[in-house]
Parts: C-alpha cells; sequence; structure tokens
C-alpha cells in the first residue's frame, strides 16, 4: 500500500517531466493497494496528463481491502463549519476491483461530485462510525486479511485468464474516456 502511494507519486512526476525520452509512450503505473494519494488539484493534473497520454495508472484492490479508501474523503468539519475543498485526497487512475468471489470491476473515479452528495455521504459515515470503532469493524469483518499478499495473488490467479487479455489503453477508452472531452488514447 505504501509503496503503491509512492509509485503513484513517482508517476505523476516522471509524466509531468518534459523529456523526450518519456514522449514515445505513456508513464504506466500498476500499484496494489494504493491508499488516496492527493488532493483535488492533484486529481485534476493527474487527468491533464491522463488525457494527454503521458500516464495510464491501474490501481487494483481487494473489495473488502480498508487501506485503499483511507484516508477518507468528503467533508472537513472545523470548528462547528463544514468545509469542502481541494483539500481532500482523491484517487487517480483506473481501479480493479476483485472480488472474493472470483469476479472484478473496473471503474474510474469520480472527483466531481456536488458538494450535497460529500455532505451525506461523510455525515452517513460518521454516524456509522459512532456505532463501532474502526479497529472492531476490521476485526469483526477480517478486513486485514483482504490486505494479505496471499489474498491479492488468490483473486489475481482467479481472474488471470481474462485479465491477461486485457489492454489498459483500451481500459482509458471504455472507462476514463466518457470522462475526458477528446480523449486522445
Amino acid at each position: 500500500s505504501l509503496g503503491g502511494s509512492l509509485a503513484i507519486l513517482l508517476a505523476m512526476e516522471l509524466a509531468a517531466l518534459n523529456d523526450d525520452r518519456l514522449q514515445s509512450s505513456p508513464v504506466t503505473c500498476i500499484t496494489f493497494a494504493a491508499p488516496r494519494v492527493g488532493n483535488l488539484a492533484f486529481a485534476k493534473a493527474f487527468q491533464y496528463l491522463e488525457r494527454n497520454r503521458k500516464v495510464r495508472c491501474l490501481r487494483v484492490a481487494n473489495d473488502k481491502d480498508i487501506f485503499p479508501t483511507i484516508p477518507k474523503t468528503g467533508t472537513k468539519n472545523m470548528c462547528g463549519i463544514t468545509l469542502f475543498g481541494d483539500f481532500l485526497y482523491r484517487h487517480v487512475g483506473i481501479l480493479l476491483t476483485l472480488k472474493k468471489d472470483g469476479t472484478y470491476t473496473i471503474t474510474y473515479p469520480q472527483h466531481y461530485r456536488h458538494p450535497l452528495q460529500l455532505l451525506l455521504r461523510d455525515w452517513t459515515g460518521r454516524a456509522n462510525s459512532r456505532k463501532e470503532s474502526m479497529l472492531r469493524l476490521i476485526c469483526q469483518e477480517n478486513l486485514a486479511q483482504s490486505h494479505s499478499c496471499q489474498e491479492y495473488w488468490t483473486r489475481l490467479n482467479w481472474c488471470s485468464e481474462e485479465l491477461k487479455e486485457m489492454d489498459l489503453h483500451e481500459q482509458y477508452k471504455k472507462v476514463a474516456g466518457r470522462y475526458f472531452h477528446n480523449f486522445d488514447t
């Protein structure tokens, strides 16, 4: 997870360079269990590089792994004032979610939600967090097991035949292309 977040930061840094050696193909980054890395400005800059074929990122996560869900996003409450802003962490790249039943989904993060949606999601999260602590949730749901290398390996093997045929650039056309105008793959 830490390695995944560092890999995303490095991919962003390399893709943003104006180096002729990096111009022939996009910087490609594949991570496992990476947490959210940057704020909204970072996500928009990353999307700009994606749109211009400078970077491609595939984040792989097990569906019950808690580490890709941190740090939390939503709203920040300071002194009784709810804030919406660029300081909140965001995911970048395409997400390949491996499910325990041997299936998977491929999605792309949506960064431009209405503030009311963020408020409702955050309020629901805070209400749920009062009922049980994060530690109790991890223990009860055995969420730590979903973060293990063995669990990732098992789930990847279940999907391996289909995933061997997956082309990251084609996935960008299918999944991310709808979020970009004039998306050039």
